[in-house]
């Protein structure tokens, strides 16, 4: 099977895995693995994986030494595609070898000493096995099937179940919204706002005002972003918040690729805090914004990994390993459920200093494709509304993997049920335009700014047949 993962670069620039093959065309393999190392501690790399590519450059027909100077020369988060298939079986009579105890054999990459030679030997029949398969798996990774869904689904229904929180029929319920009337709300002309609706979707109308919006210039440089010392921490280098609205975390005000926005509707204000999916070496400055924040749910809408590309890193427990140590805080997944499109994950967290414990709702919506639009309306309805339902302190926090496309659909979403449910007048153009003076681009494509159209005439369809349904 095909792996990504992500491992953070430490100050002694070593990631600790050694390298055989390359010679000859044949595929690089990972010969041994450090004890302590970065890569020991990450625990997905494993001795035989073949490994394919370096932040997503192919490695195919590059010599050891060629890739050797590639890892040397990469810097902070250091993405990996790996196959892992027969290699993993050939390679596994190594588990227990001296050699995972002996660190002196390894520097870094390369590996050495008598018994590194030894096994260069033990490789050299185990290479010419994978070369073919190494090179079929490459291609695979330049065209990734529908498979991506099956392996996904095939993980989650490996885990053992959790304890219902929620049933598909309280799910169907919340997506049924019921607006309070008012003397002069948009129920009073609802007929009118659907047509009005439908034709600006049949003529495309609303991509005028999605070019208008693209002019809307930065509210500021995002100087603290571009620091030096924040650069490793910002997930793609163009993608920054402003300073005036950025999170601050610690009692130094330390960085985090995250943005406050503030929306009101009517005499409520909706809170929120988006931020790009957490690297490695930022997921324990996450957790401590959502202590800091006071922050219980968690709204996450993209996968870890999507077209062969990292796109987050798992910041959360997972079963088998229910619990994560990280540097302030200790957390326990105490319950999840799988549903049809999202997942629900219950976490507690508890601050090591204080002992003080909180729990924390995780939502991870799996049914959006990379560049494109959840296939039904109604999942993501349904997922939105439990997330207003389950959110009681705090910013609600969503991320994608910018946290700018997808979440800026998401709290568009949110924020226009909100104003529905309350029976009041709604302007997309303006929410949007709110949001990017906040944090920029949010709502990023053309796609992503007529689906939320598409979603609002959706919900004013489904008001208008329950009113239908009470006049009979």
């Amino acid at each position: 099977c095909i792996i990504n993962l992500e491992l953070e670069k430490p100050a002694n620039g070593s990631l600790g895995f050694a390298l055989v093959g390359g010679r000859n065309g044949r595929a690089i393999l990972i010969k041994a693995i450090s004890p302590g190392s970065a890569a020991d501690r990450d625990g997905r790399l494993r001795v035989g994986d073949i490994l394919l590519k370096v932040n997503g450059n192919l490695l195919s027909g590059l010599t050891r030494n060629t890739v050797i100077d590639i890892l040397r020369r990469t810097h902070g988060s250091v993405q990996l595609t790996v196959c892992r298939s027969t290699a993993l079986h050939w390679a596994s009579q190594w588990d227990e070898s001296p050699l995972q105890n002996e660190s002196t054999l390894f520097d870094g990459y390369g590996g050495g000493g008598v018994l590194g030679s030894q096994l260069d030997f033990a490789f050299q029949g185990l290479e010419e096995s994978t070369q073919m398969n190494s090179q079929v798996n490459e291609k695979h990774i330049l065209a990734p099937s529908a498979s991506e869904d099956e392996v996904i689904a095939q993980r989650l229904s490996a885990m053992p179940r959790g304890l219902n929180v929620v049933t598909e029929d309280q799910l169907l319920q919340l997506a049924e919204i019921k607006p309070v009337r008012r003397r002069h709300g948009l129920q009073h002309h609802l007929d009118r706002l659907i047509q009005d609706l439908q034709k600006q979707i049949e003529h495309e109308e609303m991509l005028k005002e999605f070019v208008d919006l693209e002019h809307i210039k930065p509210t500021d440089d995002c100087l603290i972003g571009k620091a030096p010392e924040n650069r490793e921490k910002n997930r793609y280098r163009d993608i920054l918040p402003y300073d005036e609205t950025r999170v601050p975390i610690g009692e130094t005000k330390g960085y985090i690729n995250a943005s406050y926005i503030h929306v009101q509707v009517g005499k409520e204000e909706l809170f929120y805090i988006s931020a790009q999916g957490p690297l490695p070496c930022t997921m324990n400055d996450f957790w401590q914004m959502v202590w800091e924040n006071h922050s219980n749910v968690i709204a996450m809408i993209t996968r870890e990994t999507e077209r062969g590309a990292s796109k987050c890193h798992r910041y959360w427990p997972e079963p088998p390993h229910t619990s994560l140590d990280l540097l302030r805080f200790q957390l326990r997944l105490d319950n999840y459920q799988i549903l049809n499109c999202f997942i629900i994950r219950i976490i507690e967290i508890t601050n090591k200093r204080t002992q003080e414990k909180r729990m924390v709702h995780h939502l991870q919506f799996t049914s959006w494709p990379d560049h494109g639009t959840p296939r039904s309306p109604e999942h993501l309805i349904r997922f939105v509304r439990f997330m207003r339902k389950v959110c009681k302190t705090g910013p609600l926090i969503a991320h994608c993997s910018a946290g700018i496309g997808r979440s800026g659909v998401l709290l568009c979403v949110d924020i226009l049920l909100t104003h529905i449910e309350n029976d009041l007048p709604f302007d997309i153009k303006k929410i949007v335009r709110d949001l990017r003076r906040q944090r920029f681009g949010m709502v990023q494509t053309k796609e992503q700014y007529v689906f939320c159209y598409e979603i609002v005439l959706d919900v004013l369809k489904n008001i208008q047949n329950m009113n239908s349904q009470l006049v009979c």
